[in-house]
């Protein structure tokens, strides 16, 4: 006998679709803390927050 449903689950997990209940704005509220962000970006005054080289690093 030959295993042919071994990939079945797999095609059944990508290609099925399932209803999902999306929460009112006001329960997401009342269940996240509120969203303050330690570092906020400013399209007038762009910044680099985690360069991965440096002219003192890597340009010499």
């Amino acid at each position: 006998m030959m295993p042919t449903a071994v990939s079945l689950d797999g095609a059944f997990l990508t290609h099925s679709q399932h209803m999902v209940k999306i929460p009112t704005k006001e329960a997401v509220d009342q269940f996240l803390p509120p969203y303050n962000p330690k570092v906020k970006l400013d399209p007038d005054n762009p910044v680099s927050i985690a360069p991965q080289a440096t002219r003192t690093g890597s340009w010499r």
